[in-house]
């Protein structure tokens, strides 16, 4: 086997892995790009590469590396996510791991970033004991807390909290300007948080999210924060594979419950999530009380779309984390990571106290 940099001639195999290598859990989910992987990565950052192992033609596994520019200790700089470690079910016994991340360390002497984070999805027993164990040659992942994505039903029974002074609107066009302000001034708060320009819009990094589907969140000191509705199923997809079997047993029963209590019900296996993610939220000080108002206008806006879920992320040391737990319906759990070799450990040594960014968006 051979580690190869994939290009087009690999992208339908590329596809083809994700759809046989659904995620573990109690809900077994697929992560999809159809119909174009290649099309799929460019929300991951300015610069992307996919590391595959090759034998006879034949894609037993692939990785991608991403580099965009992120707030890391309050200024902007090129950083990496290492992400998307997929294997065939041929592949899974003969992947070597630590051959593949030698291509990973090869291709990070470009010097295009300072280092690298990473997720693993809580309970991944496998990768925590082979990806995140340091060892073979394997980079170092020195961990970083733990990250929540929450569901949050958006259905016509969703009781709408009201914030005192605060107004939630969709930007304008035209207001491109005013919305990358506020994410360039609020974003610097937290680690990882992207950087973005007015350019952006229009770009792969933004694919099918325009300036009218971000919010803009005022008070009576002015524009305290902003967050986008992004609607990715044109390009994303997260299929639903298999239930566990207590919650297959139960399932009618649970969205009889579910229909109710006026919360989205859970799909058949074989369909596709509907959901639209709550994503680059910026708002003042990190108060719980401003990502309320965004999360409430943002649940008022998808009523209209009955069984679409809202998704959004948070680290657990984020102050808005508040704000999601009360209303959230489905929670997942991620461990984040800094990764890198010897010598990106002055790059995790140097970080902060600021608390992470966590988007499942652009993840």
């Amino acid at each position: 086997m051979k580690f190869v940099l994939a290009d087009s001639s690999h992208e339908d195999q590329l596809r083809a892995i994700l759809r046989e290598d659904p995620m573990p859990g109690h809900i077994r989910i697929r992560y999809e790009r159809e119909p174009d992987f290649f099309h799929a990565m460019g929300i991951l950052g300015s610069f992307s590469q996919v590391v595959a192992g090759v034998e006879e033609g034949r894609v037993l596994g692939f990785g991608c590396r991403s580099v965009r520019p992120m707030y890391v200790n309050g200024e902007a700089c090129e950083y990496g996510y290492l992400s998307s470690l997929r294997s065939s079910l041929q592949g899974k016994q003969r992947l070597g791991l630590a051959r593949g991340y030698q291509l990973f360390r090869t291709l990070h002497e470009d010097g295009r970033c300072e280092g690298y984070f990473s997720t693993i999805i809580d309970g991944n027993a496998d990768a925590v004991s082979t990806i995140a164990s340091g060892r073979a040659g394997l980079p170092t992942y020195h961990p970083l807390g733990t990250c929540t994505t929450y569901a949050v039903s958006g259905s016509r029974w969703s009781a709408r909290r009201k914030d005192a002074g605060i107004q939630v609107r969709f930007a304008e066009p035209g207001e491109e300007g005013r919305v990358i302000s506020l994410l360039n001034r609020y974003g610097p708060a937290s680690h990882f948080f992207p950087v973005l320009h007015e350019r952006d819009f229009g770009s792969p990094l933004l694919r099918d999210l325009p300036v009218t589907r971000f919010l803009i969140a005022e008070d009576a000191h002015g524009d305290c924060g902003v967050a986008g509705l992004w609607d990715q199923s044109g390009f994303k997809q997260h299929r639903i594979i298999a239930y566990s079997p207590w919650i297959h047993r139960i399932r009618y029963l649970l969205n009889a419950g579910l229909v109710l209590s006026g919360r989205n019900t859970l799909p058949p296996p074989g369909q596709n999530l509907p959901f639209v993610y709550l994503c680059f939220r910026a708002v003042r000080d990190q108060d719980p009380a401003i990502t309320r108002a965004l999360v409430s206008k943002a649940r008022e806006v998808l009523r209209q779309s009955r069984g679409t879920y809202l998704v959004t992320g948070c680290h657990e040391r984020d102050p808005c984390r508040i704000g999601m737990e009360d209303v959230a319906q489905t929670r997942y759990r991620s461990r984040l990571y800094a990764v890198g070799w010897e010598k990106e450990l002055p790059s995790y040594i140097a970080l902060d106290n600021r608390v992470p960014y966590f988007d499942p968006a652009i993840l």
